[in-house]
């Protein structure tokens, strides 16, 4: 009798007597028939819950050291779609997506002072990981956390990449299943007569990975960035998406790594350093050229956000060369907007497709904290910009309100200086507004007594919509929405639609039809 015609309580019986977790690997390769109980056993043994119970997601808050290795020759579970990988301590994590693996790296890895070789190791682990998920056709990648990693970014990255094989060493471990069998199988007169090896789900040829998303990502720490560029080379023809949160990535490796990869279908890019609590420096940004000859290789993208970039010196640089030939929407510091916007002058078909623009402050940096009156002033001057242009349709505008600091003295000026005076009446190329906040700011009641004559002032304004308007922290319900939209349906004769997202107790709705009864 051979292995594969056990009952299933016999072989739960002999798993039983592997005590060792490397019995348990082992066996879980050798055999199809062995492949689940063997891995169910060694995940159950360090209390994890087995992912094909939890939609494909996995968490480890322990660290066995075979752990990364399981999981590796796991990954043929069909159907794996996307894979995360949260390395930031400090904090427990709650994963709402199904169908996907996660990791969540036990806290004990980031404890005390991280050893070079130390890192090595584990980095090597998680990219072997993440290779084998990509092989076998994963098509959206979303490494995040990290925060904890920083103090391991290098200046100069060390001559020669340390690595480390995991070895997958089967000798003697024959011998040892065997003796594990022999009690059992004398009793039941019976013998093992040879195994039939397990065989996983092949690669898939050509890469699959479309979405990347580097979200506080320690994918550009010394340890990581040389596989972090072999794997954009490797799957350039097909990534679409690409979102970077990384703003403790140190100036040099943005400059290389905008100048090293080139991805010729790039249609959606998001690269954000916005830190609201610490103030932007020279040391980790983007530069502002860097970028722009970034853009020059990839005429595909279609949407941009920018966040934190950096600032250029002059107000509205020129440039040389046409960029975003397809660009549908934007969303930039003013600067980026005045630079943009101001390529029309000489060519008026450069944004045939364009259809949205968003100009936000970020506060952190460009800000004038002495001057609480002005400190949104700069937004006007790209508003003029926007409407001394000629756009093939009307555009929607997107302003993030990114301070409390002078947003009630820009409503009222704004409302002061009236449809004769103000920009905003300018705008006749507006047709849909979208008006949001940074999580930490606080919309409150002044404000949105000033937003309904402020509205007013668009001249063609059919939409608005109210995202992540946070009311103030006592709690107050801030206005009852019906008085609200009636004041709204009343001095903005021309608005249609009041689209509501995120807006808490400020007003309680989806969408509203600014033109029904109340």
């Amino acid at each position: 009798m051979s292995l594969t015609s056990l009952p299933p309580e016999l072989l739960l019986e002999v798993l039983k007597h592997l005590e060792r977790d490397e019995d348990l690997y082992h066996l879980g390769l050798t055999c199809k028939h062995t492949h689940r109980p063997a891995f169910s056993m060694f995940l159950k043994k360090h209390k994890i819950d087995d992912p094909t119970d939890m939609f494909n997601c996995l968490s480890a808050y322990q660290y066995p050291p075979l752990l990364l290795p399981l999981i590796r020759a796991s990954l043929w579970i069909k159907d794996i779609r996307h894979i995360t990988c949260a390395v930031n301590p400090g904090y427990d994590r709650v994963w709402n997506d199904v169908r996907d693996l996660k990791l969540d790296w036990p806290h004990r890895l980031l404890a005390g002072a991280f050893e070079s070789s130390g890192s090595v190791k584990w980095a090597n682990g998680v990219t072997k990981l993440l290779d084998a998920a990509i092989e076998r056709g994963c098509f959206s990648l979303d490494v995040n956390g990290g925060e904890g990693l920083q103090k391991f970014y290098q200046e100069k990255e060390p001559d020669e990449m340390p690595t480390i094989i995991i070895q997958n060493a089967h000798k003697g471990f024959k011998k040892k299943l065997t003796s594990s069998l022999k009690t059992i199988a004398s009793r039941m007169s019976l013998r093992s007569k040879g195994l039939s090896h397990l065989t996983l789900e092949p690669k898939l040829p050509g890469p699959h990975l479309r979405n990347i998303d580097l979200n506080y990502s320690p994918m550009f720490q010394y340890t990581f960035y040389p596989w972090t560029l072999k794997m954009f080379s490797n799957n350039a023809s097909t990534i679409t998406h690409l979102s970077l949160t990384c703003p403790y990535v140190p100036t040099h490796i943005m400059t290389h790594f905008l100048s090293s990869i080139t991805l010729p279908h790039l249609d959606h890019l998001s690269i954000s350093l916005f830190v609201y609590q610490d103030l932007l420096t020279a040391a980790h940004t983007v530069r502002f050229y860097d970028l722009v000859k970034f853009l020059e290789r990839h005429p595909s993208i279609e949407s941009l956000d920018l966040q934190g970039v950096e600032k250029p010196e002059t107000p509205s640089p020129i440039l040389k060369n046409r960029i975003l030939p397809r660009i549908k929407r934007i969303v930039a510091h003013h600067v980026w907007i005045n630079t943009l916007i101001g390529f029309l002058d000489r060519s008026p078909d450069a944004y045939p497709l364009i259809e949205s623009i968003g100009v936000t402050l970020e506060y952190t940096t460009y800000a004038h904290f002495s001057d609480k009156q002005h400190t949104y002033e700069p937004i006007n001057g790209a508003l003029r910009r926007i409407a001394q242009a000629s756009f093939p349709r009307p555009i929607t505008l997107e302003l993030q309100l990114t301070t409390k600091r002078g947003m009630l003295e820009w409503f009222d000026d704004h409302t002061s200086l009236g449809k004769e005076n103000s920009v905003i009446s300018s705008l006749s190329c507006v047709s849909a507004l979208v008006l949001t906040t940074r999580f930490y700011v606080c919309f409150g009641r002044e404000e949105v007594y000033h937003l309904p004559g402020w509205l007013a002032l668009f001249p063609a304004l059919r939409s608005v919509t109210l995202r992540d308007l946070r009311p103030e922290k006592d709690g107050y319900r801030l206005v009852d929405d019906k008085p609200l939209l009636r004041r709204m349906a009343v001095e903005c004769p021309t608005l249609e639609l009041v689209n509501t997202i995120n807006l808490g107790t400020l007003l309680d709705g989806a969408e509203r039809d600014v033109g029904q009864s109340y």
